[in-house]
């Protein structure tokens, strides 16, 4: 077995039991921990048997699976990074109606303070 191997498999490993503390913490709800522990037990599963790759290498005319690997991690950082932007973007929305809607409210108050 490779160094790289054993890195991936202890990767993998120490990434699930992240992930199942996380969910045991309540950090992540039973949605996210399926996927993010899907995601640990498939890159676990690939870095002990790697040759299940070579059928997508040659399929996808790459020259070596690393390729195939580097692509497929750059997709994955590029789809997270979006949807992370896209809950971002919604967040920064709710909290600026919410500034608004509590300075709307305190101008209310300030005006009832001044007539009376």
């Amino acid at each position: 077995m490779l160094a790289v191997q054993i890195v991936g498999i202890i990767f993998g490993l120490v990434m699930l039991y992240l992930t199942l503390l996380y969910k045991k913490r309540k950090e992540l709800n039973a949605t996210e921990q399926v996927i993010w522990s899907s995601t640990w037990i498939m890159i676990t599963l690939l870095a002990l048997f790697p040759q299940v790759l070579d059928t997508a290498t040659a399929t996808f005319e790459f020259n070596r699976t690393l390729d195939l690997l580097v692509v497929a991690g750059i997709l994955f950082v590029v789809g997270v990074s979006f949807y992370t932007y896209s809950v971002v973007r919604k967040t920064q929305e709710k909290v600026e109606k919410l500034v608004r809607k509590m300075d709307i409210e305190e101008k209310k108050k300030e005006g009832k303070r001044t007539h009376d």
